[in-house]
């Protein structure tokens, strides 16, 4: 479900249009060369990081260069590039990466049906 509400159908919606700014923005930016026509959206869910991972898929060869950056890159017929992960967060593992970090967690706010979260935390 995760992965269709990304996805939206393909080539259209509020995902779609956001990933085409992602390969957009460089282009802006530096004047790369990105035809942005060329690449379709593609979400993908990942169940054993629980995330979903947004990518652009290359429809055709095609070579990409940032001049602003010395950047070149070429893409090959299918190539993907990933422009996004969005991942879910529960407690125990918020907790985990904080400790790592050097910190520890005082309290955890969500809202009534647990799909939100909010930490306090602190260095250890």
């Amino acid at each position: 479900m995760v992965e269709r509400a990304c996805d939206e159908g393909g080539q259209s919606g509020f995902v779609y249009a956001t990933r085409r700014f992602y390969a957009q923005a460089p282009q802006l930016l530096s004047g790369a060369n990105f035809d942005l026509a060329a690449f379709d959206h593609v979400a993908l869910w990942d169940p054993a990081q629980e995330w979903i991972e947004m990518r652009l898929r290359s429809d055709e060869p095609q070579i990409v260069t940032l001049p602003a950056i010395g950047l070149t890159v070429p893409f090959a017929e299918g190539e993907e590039m990933r422009t996004e992960v969005s991942a879910k967060f529960r407690p125990d593992g918020v907790a985990a990466e904080l400790s790592a970090a050097g910190f520890t967690m005082l309290h955890w706010w969500t809202d009534t049906g647990g799909q939100f979260g909010l930490s306090l935390s602190a260095p250890v």
